[in-house]
């Protein structure tokens, strides 16, 4: 190996170099535990030695957190920049650990992480070793070159990109291994896209020396979309989508997701929409992807979620604070609530919707769906109560931030704010519960409070209500009713509480009770029932005061006479 040269040097060619825009793809960092977080900290704090520290962390934690860390580490957006030259040596007491495996992926990380950082020396060993180790076994072998130009990449490392694509090209021509020349047809193809050279791959998979006798799977072409969507070169993307047509291939949700990505990040909301009506009418099912794609292409939703001060709490209230583009894309995400057919569970016993691998703006729009099929089917079709309803938020796997998960926050002010009976699970914090009955009576009034809000702020349209709802009246009845004032007209809400509330409830509070007007069942005859259940309160409490005082005044007599007569002996 000739460190990293590249043995071909025609593939040296860049995209770039043709003026073609390039989209920026920010990439997720790993999630790390609380015990890495802790360790990363240290180092950055700590005075003690670097590799102390290394040393004993490695000792003292399991494998799942070191190798997490690392992962860390190496991601292009970890938040702990200035410490990314600490992988190699992390790495290098990882490996003296006791149950250390050896993985192509790590060390195709770190040899391109290393790279990045001009350590051509250190990366250059990094991958000699790892050839050298892997070159009787082909197939693992064609998966560490791929998951090398997957690493390179990510980091848009031309020249190191270039090396590996050398190394699976060599592999395509020369293997005999049908699996092994498929695998770096694969990478290859994908890594090209990644790269922004989608033209190389389409050259590659359609082109005269198309696969070297290879026939292109859906994956490649696939790759080949989502490589000129990135680059907004959406003809070409279409005209692939076609041949993907023409070949027997089915334009799935996948696929479809990559074409609505494509056409959000740059802002084509009309091209999104034609989009999503066709996977609509042909029925390819919306994703938890396709909610992403939509929301993180919304900038007035991602304000909303990220502010959490001004969400709307329903579909209605949605569709009219948005406009434009943005508006039509999201009616037209929402008309349709396929998506709970992958993301809900309805059986007898439980409701649940899992928010799981949704970002923050998908989820809050999922559950809007969400809410809305509730109300129709608790209310509408009559599908029965379920006993149980949860929403599955997760902990911690939806930020950066360990311990802290977007998706929950967002969630719990969404239900605080809509008065839900949904509350935080005592025995799984990721979750909300309620039981069903209380969500049915939850989401009826939720349904009523436009309505209620509208007649408290109109007396006039109170009258008409009023009159509507006596239409089967006597006709001196709605007379009376039609000649009194529309100022006369007032709204006061009715609440009802169950009998046995009165039985078990707790109606005191320290020295504080309830009584009288606010203690007394809403039952015809009423007139004046406050006021006397106040007189008969007051007498019930004046016995129980007069008994309790009596009790203790006798007690501090017999007291004070028993000292003073001891005191005068």
């Amino acid at each position: 190996m000739n460190g990293l040269q590249c043995p071909h040097q025609g593939l040296s060619w860049r995209w770039k170099q043709r003026g073609f825009p390039v989209t920026t793809i920010k990439m997720e960092t790993s999630t790390l535990t609380k015990q890495g977080q802790r360790f990363l900290t240290k180092l950055t704090t700590s005075s003690a030695a670097t590799d102390n520290l290394i040393r004993r962390f490695v000792q003292g934690s399991p494998k799942s957190v070191v190798l997490t860390t690392l992962s860390h580490l190496l991601s292009p957006s970890t938040s702990y920049p200035q410490l990314s030259s600490l992988a190699l040596p992390l790495y290098g007491r990882a490996s003296q650990a006791p149950w250390f495996t050896w993985n192509s992926t790590t060390v195709a990380e770190l040899a391109a992480h290393l790279h990045k950082l001009g350590h051509q020396a250190q990366s250059e060993a990094l991958v000699s070793e790892a050839i050298s180790k892997l070159q009787s076994r082909k197939r693992e072998l064609v998966v560490f070159y791929g998951k090398l130009a997957e690493a390179y990449s990510k980091r848009k490392s031309e020249t190191g990109f270039d090396v590996a694509y050398s190394y699976l090209n060599n592999l395509l021509r020369t293997s005999e291994s049908v699996h092994v020349k498929r695998r770096a047809y694969e990478y290859m193809v994908s890594g090209l896209c990644s790269m922004d050279r989608p033209r190389e791959a389409e050259d590659l998979v359609i082109g005269p020396a198309a696969g070297l006798g290879l026939k292109p799977s859906g994956f490649e072409l696939k790759s080949i979309v989502y490589g000129y969507g990135r680059v907004g070169l959406f003809e070409d993307m279409r005209r692939v989508v076609e041949e993907m047509e023409k070949r027997g291939f089915v334009v799935d949700t996948v696929c479809c997701n990559m074409v609505v990505s494509a056409y959000g990040v740059h802002g084509e909301h009309v091209e999104m929409v034609t989009w999503l009506r066709r996977m609509r009418d042909s029925g390819v099912p919306f994703s938890v992807r396709t909610y992403n794609s939509v929301s993180n292409c919304c900038p007035e939703v991602l304000r909303m979620v990220g502010g959490l001060s001004e969400l709307a709490l329903s579909m209605e209230e949605l569709n009219e604070g948005l406009e434009g583009g943005e508006g039509m894309v999201v009616r037209e995400l929402m008309g349709c609530s396929g998506i709970l057919e992958e993301v809900m569970v309805w059986e007898a016993l439980e409701v649940k919707l899992d928010l799981h691998g949704f970002h923050v703006g998908g989820a809050y729009l999922v559950v809007l769906v969400w809410l809305e099929e509730m109300w129709r089917r608790l209310n509408g079709l009559n599908c029965g109560v379920p006993a149980e309803v949860t929403v599955v938020c997760g902990l911690g796997n939806h930020s950066s931030v360990r311990g802290e998960s977007k998706v929950r926050v967002l969630v719990q002010k969404m239900m605080v704010k809509m008065g839900s009976p949904l509350k935080v699970d005592r025995k799984n914090n990721g979750c909300f519960i309620a039981k069903g009955k209380a969500v049915q009576n939850w989401l009826c009034e939720m349904r009523k409070a436009p309505l209620k809000k509208e007649l408290e702020e109109n007396p006039a349209k109170l009258k008409q209500y009023v009159l509507k709802k006596l239409e089967n009246t006597p006709s001196d009845v709605r007379a009376l009713v039609e000649k009194t004032e529309v100022d006369g007209f007032l709204s006061s809400p009715l609440r009802y509480r169950h009998p046995w509330d009165l039985m078990l409830g707790n109606i005191s509070k320290g020295n504080v009770f309830v009584g009288g007007d606010a203690f007394h069942p809403m039952t015809p005859p009423d007139l004046g029932q406050g006021g006397c259940c106040a007189l008969e309160d007051g007498i019930i409490m004046a016995r129980c005061l007069a008994e309790a005082f009596f009790q203790r005044t006798r007690k501090r007599y017999q007291r004070e006479r028993r000292r003073g007569a001891l005191w005068k002996a």
